[in-house]
C-alpha cells in the first residue's frame, strides 16, 4: 500500500514539473518582443566589447521614425598635470535646426576609469538645440562619441 502511494505521488510531481515547463516556454514565445530592433551606430557596435568605467551619458528614449540628425568627436589629449576641458554645441552658431531632439548618445570611447565627463549644459531633450561641456581627469584626455536624434515636430 505505502510503496503504491509513494509511486503515484511521484507521478503526479512529474506530472506537474512537466506542465510547469511547458507553460514556461508557451509564455516565452508568446511575450517576445514583436518589433524589429533599431540598428545601433557604427559607434556604438565599437563600444560593445569595451568594460570598465564608463562615463558615457545618454539621454530621452528613441523612438520609431527618429533620425540621426548630428555626429561629432569630443576629444582631447591629455596635458601634464592639467584638466582639459571643451565645449560642443549642436546647432553651430549660423546653423538652423529644424528637428525637435528627443534622444542623445554621448559614448565614452576610453571607458578605462579615466577618461572625462559630459555634461548638459543646455537644451537638450525637447530642444532643438544641445551645449555639451567636456572635462577630463587630471592628467588623461577624453575621447567621445556624440549622436543626437530627432524628429519633425
Amino acid at each position: 500500500m505505502m510503496i503504491k502511494l509513494a509511486v503515484t505521488f511521484f507521478v503526479l510531481v512529474a506530472a506537474a514539473q512537466c506542465d510547469v515547463t511547458k507553460h514556461a516556454e508557451n509564455h516565452a514565445k508568446h511575450s517576445a518582443p514583436k518589433h524589429e530592433p533599431i540598428v545601433p551606430p557604427a559607434g556604438l557596435m565599437q563600444m560593445q566589447g569595451v568594460q570598465g568605467n564608463n562615463h558615457s551619458l545618454i539621454l530621452g528614449q528613441r523612438r520609431y521614425g527618429d533620425s540621426l540628425i548630428h555626429t561629432d568627436v569630443a576629444k582631447k589629449a591629455s596635458k601634464w598635470f592639467r584638466i582639459v576641458e571643451t565645449d560642443i554645441k549642436f546647432p553651430s552658431y549660423g546653423a538652423r535646426n529644424t528637428k525637435t531632439i528627443n534622444y542623445l548618445q554621448v559614448l565614452d570611447r576610453k571607458a578605462n576609469g579615466h577618461s572625462g565627463w559630459p555634461y548638459l549644459t543646455q537644451g537638450g531633450i525637447g530642444f532643438k538645440n544641445v551645449s555639451l561641456h567636456f572635462t577630463s581627469e587630471r592628467g588623461h584626455g577624453f575621447d567621445f562619441l556624440i549622436y543626437v536624434y530627432g524628429y519633425n515636430g
